[in-house]
């Protein structure tokens, strides 16, 4: 899911944004909209969530699609490399 590739890259907080935005700013209010004012019932709620939904998806999808993976398998890779020197270094300390 578009969420999990989020969370994998370390953009916890990027979720959080889509999913605070998408459900509570967008989706809750349609379904209040759509269950109560428009007197839709349980239907309306529905709708409400899958607007909430659509959204979250449509975010997510987007950041994923516009997003340099180049430049963050680059960044990976360093962080990987200097990792391995910091426990080699840590390993001859030890030594």
């Amino acid at each position: 899911s578009s969420s999990g590739v989020a969370r994998g890259c370390g953009w916890q907080h990027v979720g959080a944004y889509v999913n605070l935005g998408s459900f509570y700013l967008l989706g809750i209010p349609m379904a209040m909209l759509l269950g109560f004012v428009l007197k839709m019932g349980a239907k309306g709620l529905w709708m409400g969530v899958v607007c909430g939904s659509i959204s979250q998806t449509t975010l997510l999808s987007a950041i994923t699609f516009f997003t340099n993976w180049q430049k963050m398998a680059d960044e990976a890779r360093e962080r990987s490399l200097s990792e391995k020197a910091m426990e080699s270094e840590s390993r001859s300390l030890l030594e």
